[in-house]
């Protein structure tokens, strides 16, 4: 959920049309203004914002950091064990991950950002399906 809300705040509020003060919004809904502070001597900017909320695997806050948790608490789920095949979910979260981590902050658009908002609600489907029935 976390980072499903993050990914539609990020296509939001870092878009390059967005009206002024959203960068800053951003990251004040990302709980990340002090971090921000220390890691950029600059001002909130498209590029600092999406570094910091999508791309940083070291920030708790960020999509990425949440996508390797992710893929951490699915290689616990029964049908996943290490000896194993990759199971369908843990295929999906790969993909998924991968296709935000190929990303830079300069290719990283709001489009493909609700791309990938998308394809996390998917997967939250699929361990529903899997798991809750």
């Amino acid at each position: 959920e976390r980072a499903h809300a993050m990914l539609c705040v990020l296509a939001r509020f870092a878009d390059p049309q967005a009206p002024e003060g959203a960068f800053d919004l951003a990251i004040e809904v990302g709980d990340s203004a002090m971090s921000h502070r220390r890691r950029y001597s600059v001002a909130t900017s498209r590029e600092t914002v999406i570094d910091m909320l999508a791309l940083d695997p070291l920030n708790p806050r960020s999509v990425i950091y949440h996508f390797e948790a992710m893929q951490e608490h699915l290689s616990y789920l029964p049908g996943s064990e290490s000896h194993r095949f990759t199971s369908p979910l843990q295929r999906f979260m790969l993909q998924t991950y991968a296709q935000l981590a190929g990303h830079t902050v300069e290719s990283l658009d709001s489009e493909e950002l609700m791309t990938i908002a998308d394809e996390l609600a998917e997967l939250s489907n699929q361990v529903s399906q899997a798991y809750f029935r």
